[in-house]
């Protein structure tokens, strides 16, 4: 019940996003349902890959992060264009020092999780 409830929740943040674009007329839209859809098949695909080895289990990899990265460009986009257009003329922030190595950790994880599926035994 609890993989249920969150992404309910999910679905909920993405809805309130999707209804805040609409009341602020935003040109930019965002289907909440076919994000959680995405998302959910970034899931299967990654569990997939937890049943196979080799490039089998890569190729599996390499879809579940393909299909998360379209969820994330997604809702990224749609949250940028509720903040331009709640906030006119703001300015972009860069990143943090906290962000760039949680950025840098994250790429180094990646790498090591390709170079781990590839070695094999």
């Amino acid at each position: 019940m609890i993989p249920f409830y969150g992404l309910y929740v999910i679905y909920q943040q993405f809805d309130d996003l999707k209804k805040g674009l609409q009341g602020l007329s935003s040109p930019v839209r965002l289907s909440a349902a076919g994000a959680i859809w995405l998302f959910i098949a970034s899931a299967l695909a990654g569990s997939g890959g937890n049943r196979g080895t080799g490039f089998t289990a890569l190729g599996f990899f390499v879809v579940s992060g393909l299909l998360f990265a379209a969820v994330a460009f997604m809702v990224q986009q749609a949250a940028n264009a509720y903040q331009e257009a709640r906030y006119p003329g703001r300015q972009p922030r860069g990143m943090t020092t906290g962000e760039v190595i949680a950025t840098v950790i994250g790429v180094i994880i990646f790498a090591l999780s390709i170079v781990g599926a590839m070695a094999g035994g």
